[in-house]
């Protein structure tokens, strides 16, 4: 189902991020689809470096559509500054997610790629009951080597490494079928792989919430 949007959203990827921009309140975005009467919303969180208008730009936005007439699209400028000042769950929920519920949108989904993937995965582990599902495209999930710590010895990597990263494995580690579903897409040779595929075997363990797609780089 998701194979055309993420072949199409794999070129709205930038090298490195930009320069920080401001951290407006409410944080920008822009309804790239919409219709009163859709009761789905599909938020999208671009990579460092990127632009939501990429989504479009690429042809991202049109597959979404295809797959899900009744769903509204909203682009969201989520750069890097809100992550390194640590308020992009609480900008997303108060200025995009919350307001959508009150309008009548019944179902949320996240679609992240690289850094926006980080990003929907802390709102998932923080604000599990606001969204059904998160869609990740190669998705950063923290450093290689604390990660390579986590799958060793767990319980070392939490008293050593970063607790946001940390707090995010273990929920991945941890989830169940009551939590928001995970659909994970990355290419055989993202710079990422290999914690790509960590994930991966997770959601390939019998965990039927989930599912994740791997396509050529």
């Amino acid at each position: 189902m998701f194979k055309p949007i993420i072949l199409a959203a794999q070129a709205s990827l930038a090298a490195g991020c930009a320069l920080l921009k401001p951290t407006s309140v409410p944080i920008a975005s822009e309804y790239y689809r919409y219709q009163p009467s859709n009761s789905t919303l599909i938020v999208l969180l671009h990579g460092c470096g990127g632009a939501a208008s990429n989504f479009v730009k690429y042809g991202a936005v049109e597959q979404i559509a295809a797959c899900q007439p009744g769903a509204n699209i909203l682009g969201v400028d989520s750069h890097f500054g809100y992550y390194r000042k640590r308020i992009i769950t609480e900008r997303l929920r108060t200025d995009i997610i919350k307001p959508a519920r009150d309008n009548g949108i019944r179902q949320v989904w996240i679609m992240g790629i690289s850094m926006g993937g980080l990003g929907s995965l802390v709102y998932r582990q923080r604000y599990p009951d606001d969204i059904e599902a998160v869609i990740l495209m190669a998705p950063f999930l923290g450093k290689w080597d604390e990660l390579d710590l986590y799958v060793e010895n767990p319980q070392l990597a939490r008293e050593s490494g970063n607790p946001d990263y940390v707090g995010i494995w273990d929920a991945l580690s941890t989830t169940s079928a009551d939590d928001p579903a995970i659909t994970l897409a990355f290419g055989e040779n993202d710079d990422f792989n290999s914690q790509h595929r960590w994930l991966a075997g997770l959601l390939d363990a019998g965990m039927t919430w989930s599912n994740f797609l791997i396509h050529p780089s």
